[in-house]
């Protein structure tokens, strides 16, 4: 996957590096105070691509066939987020961008029926290993803000450079019912929970270009690397409880903290038509996200159960979908052709 980005962004140099055949000026320089903003969306998807996602984690009794795996555990919905942009002219030859994005996704998923589980076994019953009831919750957040210095290496291509920060926060619940075939209407609730959290500032190198396709309508694209030092933490914890009692049995199965270097690999294409031209134009186009070295919740909680328990930070996340929106410039003087 990683070669793959490398051979876009092998391809998106020579582009933006090859000689023009627009009749208009590839780039016409804004001067100082000139500014865009802009507003969208992007409705972005986490697909399975995690090591765990061959796991068998819950089977069915007696037949052993496997009822929720690890692709279940860790396959997301998709989701719409806020997508924002403000890039300022200092010069002719540079400007200052703050961007920033938030997603967040969940998923639900229950299975009922003669259920084997060994990952939630509750502790103080070890013998009620078998859950008539498995209800999984996951809620996973992502959001990255970063401040750009962008420098014009030629007309319409950019080398960006600036600090980031990523932060990628996730959850997971796990409640099961267990009944004890020998004791009539006894049976232990166990809700096992597990927060991992990613927080990771570190530096950004990129580069953007901007090409005209009609007089109207121009390619934005680019390709972002971000070297970022990962601040992760996880914890996991139980609520046990015997149906009808109001006592709880709280305890803390697991909890850690650890440092390690991290990556984010970003690809974007974007076409945009100006509605007024210089001014104000709609985009709509394709982001994906390479999210390397993070911890993410549905195989900490398997960690936590599995000796010896450690904070595993080796997973990586997939995260693309398609963007829109609005970019409005304005400010400076004479022409601010967006190429």
């Amino acid at each position: 996957m990683k070669s793959k980005l490398m051979a876009t962004a092998a391809f998106i140099c020579l582009l933006c590096c090859s000689t023009a055949t627009a009749q208009w000026p590839l780039q016409t320089y804004g001067v100082q105070n000139e500014w865009e903003v802009e507003v969208g969306a992007r409705i972005l998807d986490r697909p399975s691509n995690n090591d765990a996602a061959g796991l068998s984690l819950v089977t069915i009794e007696p037949t052993k066939v496997t009822v929720f795996s690890g692709a279940d555990a860790v396959d997301l919905n998709s989701s719409i987020g806020a997508d924002f942009r403000f890039m300022r002219k200092t010069n002719y030859d540079f400007s200052w961008e703050v961007r920033g994005f938030f997603n967040r996704w969940d998923n639900f998923e229950s299975r009922s029926g003669d259920l084997r589980s060994p990952l939630f076994t509750p502790e103080i019953l070890p013998e009620f290993s078998n859950p008539n009831q498995f209800d999984y919750a996951y809620d996973s957040q992502l959001f990255s803000i970063e401040l750009t210095c962008k420098k014009a290496i030629r007309p319409g291509c950019n080398f960006l450079i600036g600090p980031r920060y990523v932060d990628f926060d996730e959850t997971v619940t796990v409640d099961s019912t267990f009944v004890n075939p020998f004791i009539p209407n006894f049976a232990v609730d166990l809700s096992t929970f597990n927060r991992t959290h990613n927080s990771m500032p570190g530096i950004l190198f990129g580069l953007e270009i901007r090409r005209p396709l009609t007089r109207d309508i121009f390619f934005s694209g680019g390709v972002k690397g971000s070297l970022l030092a990962n601040f992760s933490s996880t914890d996991t914890t139980t609520d046990s409880s015997i149906v009808g009692s109001p006592a709880v049995v709280q305890s803390t199965i697991f909890e850690d903290s650890k440092s390690a270097a991290a990556g984010l690999y970003e690809l974007t294409a974007r076409l945009h038509y100006d509605i007024a031209p210089g001014n104000v134009s709609c985009y709509a186009g394709y982001d994906a996200f390479w999210l390397d070295a993070v911890a993410i919740a549905p195989t900490q909680i398997r960690e936590a159960f599995g000796p010896p328990a450690q904070l595993n930070t080796n997973n990586t996340t997939f995260v693309h979908g398609l963007s829109f929106g609005l970019m409005v410039r304005a400010g400076g003087a004479g022409s601010r052709r967006a190429y």
